[in-house]
C-alpha cells in the first residue's frame, strides 16, 4: 500500500521530469525486492547456524531472534546502499523541478 502511495506521489510531484520519476520508481521497486531477499537470506543463514542449538534443554529462544535482527539489518543496509549507488549514481534533482515545487533555490 505504501508503494502505491509513493508511486502516486512521484508521478504528481515529478511530472516535469519523467526520466527522474521513472528512475525513482525503478529504484523503489528494486529496494523492496532486495529487502525481501536479504531478509530471506538472513533467515536461512541464521537458522542453519542456530539449528544444532535447538536440541539443548535450556535453549534461549531470544538469542537467535536478536541475531537475526542484527544480521538482517547489517546486510540490508549494505545491499541497499550498493543498489542505490548503482541505480541512482550521482543523484541530482534538476533545478527546474525545485522552483516549480516552490522550494527556494540558492
Amino acid at each position: 500500500m505504501v508503494g502505491v502511495a509513493l508511486i502516486a506521489f512521484l508521478a504528481l510531484a515529478l511530472a516535469l521530469s519523467p526520466l527522474l520519476c521513472a528512475k525513482l520508481i525503478i529504484w523503489m521497486f528494486a529496494i523492496q525486492v532486495l529487502m525481501v531477499l536479504t531478509s530471506l537470506g538472513s533467515f536461512i543463514s541464521n537458522g542453519r547456524r542456530q539449528f544444532p542449538l535447538w536440541r539443548q534443554k535450556d535453549f534461549d529462544w531470544e538469542a537467535p531472534l536478536t541475531d537475526l535482527v542484527w544480521i538482517t539489518s547489517i546486510v540490508s543496509i549494505l545491499v541497499c546502499f550498493g543498489a542505490s549507488k548503482l541505480l541512482l549514481g550521482d543523484f541530482a534533482i534538476p533545478t527546474g523541478i525545485m522552483t516549480t515545487l516552490g522550494a527556494p533555490t540558492s
